[in-house]
């Protein structure tokens, strides 16, 4: 079970650098809200899940890379900019 945690985390430092890209790029309501719907679907699917060994394994990394853009720098970037406007 830890191997999964540490394949996601994995996943999420080398996919963070690509998140803040498209942040920065797109903006962060036109990247957070599909990612938080993206999360929202593959987090139940667990529920789906195989006693297969690699399922479990793509599963978590499948969670890491619809949750990388849900980190706290996206919603602290939120926070930020409601801050400076107001």
């Amino acid at each position: 079970m830890s191997f999964a945690l540490t394949l996601m985390s994995i996943t999420i430092i080398f996919l963070s650098p690509l998140a803040g890209s498209l942040l920065d790029r797109y903006g962060v309501r036109h990247i957070l809200i599909p990612s938080i719907l993206c999360f929202g679907l593959v987090f139940p699917s667990l529920s789906l899940m195989t006693d297969s060994l690699l399922h479990y394994y793509a599963m978590y990394m499948l969670i890491a890379l619809a949750g990388v853009c849900t980190t706290p720098a996206s919603y602290s970037r939120v926070i930020v900019a409601w801050f400076n406007h107001h």
